[in-house]
């Protein structure tokens, strides 16, 4: 026999402000997918086949959705967001308890969420600060090449008003 089920679980959560963000927000959606498959041949003691050929299939897709407004002067209207989608298989020996059901799923979401929040923390994240501080310059500094056209836009200047 083959039997499934799907489930789908939302974590939310939303960040008030504090030291570092004026506010957002980390969403992850987990889509479960349970299959029950396999042989089923013969029959046991209580009529109900051999379920010891069953396997149970948990077919896990996580969305992460982040969304974060730094707290600085300088950054007032930036927002910072992203998604991460993943997917991940494992399979199990047939169980019908429900219980062990819940504790799977439970494990495979738990393992799921660390494993993305270390991803967008050490990719995303760093990645998209070290962009940003790479292109971002303050407006007070003055960069050689700003020096460089300020001293040609002198020397043309100063050859425009010799030639008067």
């Amino acid at each position: 026999a083959s039997s499934s089920f799907a489930g789908c679980f939302l974590i939310k959560k939303t960040i008030e402000g504090d030291a570092n963000l004026r506010g957002g927000f980390w969403n992850s959606v987990h889509i479960v997918d349970v299959v029950v498959s396999g042989g089923n041949s013969g029959s046991d003691a209580d009529g109900g086949g051999n379920k010891s050929n069953l396997k149970t299939t948990y077919k896990l897709t996580t969305t992460i959705l982040i969304s974060m407004k730094p707290f600085k002067k300088e950054l007032d209207q930036t927002n910072i967001s992203g998604s991460l989608t993943r997917q991940h298989d494992k399979v199990f020996s047939y169980t019908a308890d429900a219980g062990q059901h819940i504790a799977n799923i439970g494990k495979m979401i738990e393992d799921m969420e660390i494993e993305m929040r270390s991803n967008m923390d050490s990719l995303y994240i760093q990645k998209t600060r070290e962009i940003v501080d790479a292109i971002r310059r303050p407006s007070a500094v003055v960069t050689e090449g700003q020096k460089h056209t300020m001293m040609l836009n002198k020397a043309i200047a100063d050859r425009g008003i010799g030639m008067k």
